[in-house]
């Protein structure tokens, strides 16, 4: 009887402990709300809202004319469709594409994993990467910075070719490029050299 009341109680304390964060698999994003999951993808469809999205093991794909808030992803990528809005993206491990016309208004973030900024989009704030490739295409504009942060040890054992950041012609850069690691660049005529800051060396 009484290892019958202890399994009850233990059974019990791991229920209580589980239900604050029991969503798993594959969720869908609508009528602005919250949706976090764990072991599962997050849809938000074309022309619907919803609010902060947070999934790990799991990628986040946002549709057309779609609005969310903020997208943090652990193992996963984030796709945001034309025409749509989101207050700010952030992957670890995993990779970022932002689609034609889309409206970031924060930041742009990604820990070992690459950022695709497609044309005319506007990132209100700045794009930070610790170990992966930019690429930034005709016709964006970044209010903020863009930032190459120095990878960690383990980071930088993986990847030993240097990362890209490629700017296309009639990209607008409000901010400063830092660059705390050396990195091939590419970089459009519309790019003034003045606002590369190499934080690595003796050079600014």
């Amino acid at each position: 009887m009484l290892n019958k009341k202890i399994f009850l109680l233990a059974l019990s304390g791991v229920a209580v402990f589980l239900l604050p964060g029991c969503s798993l698999g594959n969720k869908i994003g609508q009528y602005g709300q919250d949706v976090q999951t764990s072991l599962g993808n997050i849809s938000v469809k074309s022309t619907k809202n919803a609010g902060t999205l947070k999934t790990t093991n799991g990628n986040v794909d946002i549709g057309r004319h779609a609005k969310v808030k903020s997208v943090e992803v652990i193992n996963g990528n984030v796709t945001i469709g034309n025409f749509s809005q989101a207050v700010s993206l952030q992957t670890t491990n995993g990779n970022i594409l932002v689609s034609e016309n889309v409206l970031i208004n924060g930041n742009v973030k990604t820990t070992n994993g690459n950022i695709r900024i497609n044309g005319r989009a506007e990132i209100g704030a700045s794009i930070i990467t610790d170990s992966g490739d930019i690429f930034i295409a005709q016709g964006v504009t970044v209010m903020g910075d863009i930032i190459f942060n120095k990878s960690g040890f383990l980071l930088s054992q993986f990847k030993k070719e240097l990362p890209i950041l490629e700017i296309a012609n009639e990209v607008t850069i409000k901010g400063k490029i830092h660059l705390y690691r050396e990195i091939d660049l590419r970089l459009g005529h519309s790019i003034d050299p003045e606002k590369i800051l190499h934080h690595y060396d003796d050079r600014k």
